[in-house]
């Protein structure tokens, strides 16, 4: 209860901010964050694409492909999630950073959607399903984020525990259904995605017999 009161705090906080001067600086210096960061996308993403084209001309270098390609889609706000985090530590001392404090959670969330979505497309076989439920996804995590940011998700996680039912001795309620169902479809989307990666590099060993490279390739997905 002290958490979702802090948050409510922090929202009210920031409502009072707009009637000061204090919300003009954190704006401006809001949105010097984010043009730096996307000046540092600018300048850093020749580099990371030359990268990516020396990783897909050369065989064996999934991993790298991978890591490089997936740290594209977060750059931006990587940086903007860095700059705003110390620009708010050096200024808390001075004025308010309620608008900081708003900001930083959405960024960094912004920089987590980017990377699970990112997970499904390498982990997954390409459809247009998945293509399709990105934006949900999306949607989905940002709304998450913004419940939590009012204080809303611990009231809204309680509703869905009190819809239970006993199976035997075990109490289960609509909460842990939810739960469970995220913790193995996060697990399995893991387990896919580590097994495209093995198997890619399984299949680009070239001194193995080819269909030495199919059944290890089954066998590590399985």
């Amino acid at each position: 209860m002290d958490k979702t009161a802090d948050r409510i705090n922090l929202l009210a906080e920031l409502l009072r901010d707009l009637e000061t001067t204090a919300i003009s600086w954190q704006v401006g210096l809001i949105a010097l964050c984010l043009a730096l960061a996307w000046g540092a996308g600018r300048i850093l993403r020749p580099r990371l694409e030359r990268t990516l084209a020396a990783a897909r001309t050369e065989g064996g270098q999934e991993a790298l492909y991978v890591g490089a390609a997936g740290l594209l889609r977060v750059l931006v706000p990587l940086v903007a999630w860095l700059l705003l985090v110390v620009t708010r530590a050096a200024l808390q001392a001075h004025q308010p950073v309620n608008l900081f404090n708003v900001a930083i959670p959405l960024s960094s969330s912004l920089v987590i959607i980017r990377v699970v979505v990112y997970t499904l497309r390498h982990a997954l076989p390409p459809s247009g399903w998945l293509r399709q439920s990105e934006r949900a996804i999306t949607w989905a995590m940002w709304i998450g984020v913004a419940l939590h940011l009012t204080g809303l998700l611990p009231g809204i996680r309680e509703f869905l525990d009190g819809l239970a039912f006993n199976a035997g001795k075990q109490r289960v309620s609509l909460l842990n259904l939810i739960e469970g169902s995220a913790s193995v479809a996060i697990t399995m989307v893991a387990a896919l995605w580590i097994g495209r990666m093995v198997e890619s590099r399984l299949m680009g060993l070239q001194h193995l017999d080819t269909s030495l490279r199919v059944v290890f390739s089954k066998l590590v997905r399985t």
